[in-house]
């Protein structure tokens, strides 16, 4: 589990570096605009993203686990759905699951891996801070908006790397 530490930590620093940006702040602010949550949620909920190390037993302090390894009858039934075998990370409570998907990248993608693993981050923070799928018309155009408004406007869901199959 470590090289996945190393794959969360880096997507995590990827995003932060993303929304830290003036033009994805003012892009997602425009996309949030008529909604209850700003961008400054977003940020807030995202910067508060950590995954445990492997050294540590208790979960306490963390919130990005991996789905695969969950025990969790409800979590399990979720990833046997049609969302949840798509899906690169989902929202579980307050947590962040992330699935194989998230780790083996496609290879051909216009987003390479690590932007794409940092979007999708960025994508959970939205709904971590109170915005579903539904809100946007579903989880590709919530993960369009995101693109568009944090890494370039000639790009959409189906080009990040970690689409599922």
């Amino acid at each position: 589990m470590t090289a996945a530490l190393d794959v969360i930590a880096k997507a995590l620093r990827e995003g932060a570096k993303l929304l830290g940006s003036s033009g994805c702040q003012k892009n997602l602010a425009k996309d949030l605009a008529n909604s209850n949550v700003s961008v400054q949620d977003v940020i807030k909920k995202f910067n508060t993203l950590s995954a445990r190390p492997d050294s540590v037993q208790s979960t306490h302090g963390y919130n990005v686990f991996y789905a695969e390894m969950s025990t969790d009858p409800q979590a399990q039934q979720f990833m046997q759905t049609e969302k949840g075998k798509n899906a690169g990370a989902f929202i579980f409570g307050q947590d962040v699951m992330v699935r194989d998907n998230f780790f083996r990248a496609r290879g051909g993608a216009k987003i390479t891996p690590d932007p794409s693993r940092a979007l999708a981050l960025i994508h959970e923070a939205i709904h971590l801070a109170g915005l579903g799928d539904a809100y946007f018309g579903g989880s590709a155009k919530l993960n369009d908006i995101v693109i568009k408004a944090c890494w370039s406007p000639l790009y959409s869901h189906k080009d990040l790397a970690i689409v599922g199959e």
